[in-house]
């Protein structure tokens, strides 16, 4: 006869538990080149969704988008629906080939290796995360629900910014804010205190300054290609696209 072992329920449930985290814990090597495991990825939520905020997620895609949240859902909901459509005209430029005389890539040219990974997630965001994300209206009904989230995007109208970003860092919840990242001094300040206090990841949507040419630009002026002082002319308007103008900026090259 077999004897039977006794086992007992906070082993049973501690045993249970190890098991199951070491069955979501999948190496990268044994997926695969190209896919990310589970336990590699972060839970994201996106705050202002229907303009820069779209194009966010859009790049956060490979990640797991599983909350959304606007004010206005009629018009968050047209610019991801357009999404639809973005993706049918990227594919077509990605298709198109280059013209046969033009040796050098012009200024409008398709990088394809970019635009086929920006390709995959535009398709990722509007066929996965876009029917499956909750939404909502409010910012704190959602971060007050949704337990979740790891980290935040903040792309809402520019006052809303810091408040925004002092709740979620609050929770414990990484950040990445559009800019203006806030709206005075003070809330800098605060901003930064919560950041000291909390640990969590912070980050300004500067992006524009992480591109290739903006990087270029910067490695010129640095090697003294330009010279040792320049003066920058530049394109400026009252902040909400009138009146443009021409600002006037000394560069003093060190």
């Amino acid at each position: 006869m077999i004897e039977k072992k006794k086992i007992s329920r906070r082993s049973f449930v501690t045993t249970a538990a190890a098991s199951a985290a070491t069955l979501a814990i999948v190496p990268r090597h044994v997926l695969g080149r190209g896919f990310i495991p589970p336990s590699d990825t972060l839970n994201i939520a996106g705050i202002g969704i229907g303009g820069m905020g779209r194009t966010n997620l859009i790049n956060l895609a490979r990640e797991n988008i599983v909350a959304l949240c606007d004010v206005d859902w009629d018009y968050a909901g047209k610019a991801f629906e357009r999404l639809n459509g973005d993706i049918e005209h990227l594919q077509a430029r990605i298709d198109q080939p280059p013209p046969p005389d033009r040796p050098e890539p012009s200024l409008t040219s398709v990088d394809p290796a970019k635009a086929r990974r920006q390709l995959d997630n535009m398709k990722r965001l509007y066929r996965e995360h876009w029917p499956k994300a909750t939404r909502y209206t409010d910012y704190r009904e959602m971060l007050e629900k949704q337990k979740d989230i790891d980290a935040v995007v903040v792309a809402t109208s520019d006052h809303m910014h810091a408040p925004i970003a002092l709740a979620a860092m609050s929770l414990g919840k990484h950040v990445y804010v559009q800019k203006p990242l806030t709206w005075s001094v003070s809330e800098a300040r605060q901003l930064a205190q919560r950041a000291k206090e909390t640990r969590v990841a912070t980050q300004m949507g500067n992006q524009g300054h992480s591109l290739d040419d903006a990087r270029k630009t910067v490695e010129y002026v640095w090697a003294g290609a330009i010279g040792e002082g320049c003066h920058l002319l530049f394109p400026v308007t009252d902040g909400v696209g009138h009146r443009p103008g021409l600002a006037r900026s000394n560069l003093i090259v060190n």
